[in-house]
C-alpha cells in the first residue's frame, strides 16, 4: 500500500514523461486487449504507482510512476481496465462545465478500481483551469505539434495541479473532509457515463450491498442511482450531438448493448436533451 507521504511526494515530483497525440505509434498490436472510449471533454491521466500500460490513441504505452497521458477532446484511449491491471495508483484529471477536478483511483486485482481512501473530486482552483485551458488551447492550434512542444506548454500546467492535489492532501483541507462514499460513487458514474454502474457492480467496487447503496444514495443525493445514471447519460448526449457523435459511439460509451437499445431510451427522454 502506498503512504500518503509517498502520494505527496511524487505529486510534487510532478511530470516526468507525457505522452499525447503526437507520441509516437507503440506496441499497436496491443490494442486489441483494450475496450476504446473518446469523450467531448478532455481528460488526462497521471500515473502515481504501479506498473502496466495504458492505451492513448490507438498505441499502448508503458504507465511509470510520474508518467502524464493527456487526452484531447475525442481522443480514443482504454475504456477502464484490463483485467491484467492490478495495484496501481491513478490519478485522474475531468473536465466538466468550466470545472475541473482531480480524482485517485486504485486499481485492484483484475482491473476492478475504486476511489482511493476517498480522494476524488477534489475541485481545482480556477487559476490553475485557466491556464491548462489556455495552454491546451494555444497548443491544439499549432500544426506539426513536436514533442517537445507539449513538454513546454503543458508540463507546468499540470504540475500546478498536481502540486495543489499535494497540498489539499497534506493540509486535509476542509473540502477533502466533506468526503462521503455515496459522493465518490457519483464521480465514479460521471466519471464512466454511466456505463457499468450497475448496483451489483457499485457494490463490488464500494464494498457496500446494494440496498445500503439504493438507500443511502437517494437520501444523501436526492435522487435513485437510476436517476443519476439518466442525467450523466443525458449530459453526455447534450455534448456529443454538438459535436456530431454518431449514434453507434454513443451507445457504446453510455454502455448500451446495442444502437437500438440507445434509441429505445433517447425517445423516452429526447425531450430533455
Amino acid at each position: 500500500m502506498v503512504e500518503i507521504t509517498e502520494i505527496i511526494n511524487i505529486l510534487r515530483r510532478g511530470v516526468l514523461k507525457i505522452i499525447s497525440r503526437v507520441t509516437p505509434p507503440r506496441a499497436q498490436e496491443l490494442c486489441g486487449k483494450y475496450r476504446r472510449s473518446s469523450h467531448p471533454t478532455r481528460e488526462f491521466l497521471f500515473v502515481i504507482a504501479g506498473g502496466g500500460a495504458y492505451m492513448c490513441n490507438d498505441s499502448v504505452y508503458p504507465c511509470k510512476p510520474g508518467t502524464l497521458f493527456l487526452f484531447d477532446a475525442g481522443l480514443p484511449h482504454g475504456h477502464r481496465y484490463i483485467h491484467e491491471d492490478n495495484n496501481y495508483l491513478h490519478l485522474w484529471g475531468y473536465f466538466h462545465e468550466r470545472k475541473m477536478h482531480l480524482s485517485i483511483v486504485e486499481v485492484l486485482l483484475n482491473g476492478q478500481s475504486r476511489s482511493f481512501r476517498g480522494m476524488s473530486r477534489f475541485m481545482m482552483p480556477e487559476y490553475i483551469l485557466r491556464l491548462i485551458e489556455v495552454r491546451w488551447n494555444l497548443l491544439t492550434q499549432h500544426e506539426n505539434v513536436t514533442e517537445q512542444q507539449v513538454e513546454d506548454y503543458m508540463k507546468a500546467p499540470i504540475n500546478a495541479a498536481l502540486d495543489e492535489m499535494a497540498f489539499r492532501i497534506a493540509e486535509q483541507s476542509p473540502e477533502m473532509q466533506k468526503h462521503t462514499p455515496m459522493k465518490d460513487l457519483m464521480d465514479y458514474i460521471r466519471s464512466r457515463s454511466g456505463r457499468e454502474c450497475s448496483l451489483e457492480h457499485l457494490a463490488v467496487i464500494s464494498g457496500y450491498t446494494r440496498g445500503y447503496i439504493a438507500h443511502k444514495f437517494r437520501n444523501e443525493i436526492g435522487m435513485t442511482v437510476g436517476e443519476y445514471i439518466n442525467k450523466v447519460r443525458l449530459e453526455y448526449v447534450r455534448n456529443a450531438l454538438k459535436r456530431g457523435v454518431r449514434q453507434k459511439e454513443m451507445a457504446y460509451e453510455l454502455g448500451f448493448s446495442s444502437p437500438t437499445a440507445f434509441w429505445n431510451w433517447f425517445r423516452k427522454y429526447r425531450d430533455q436533451v
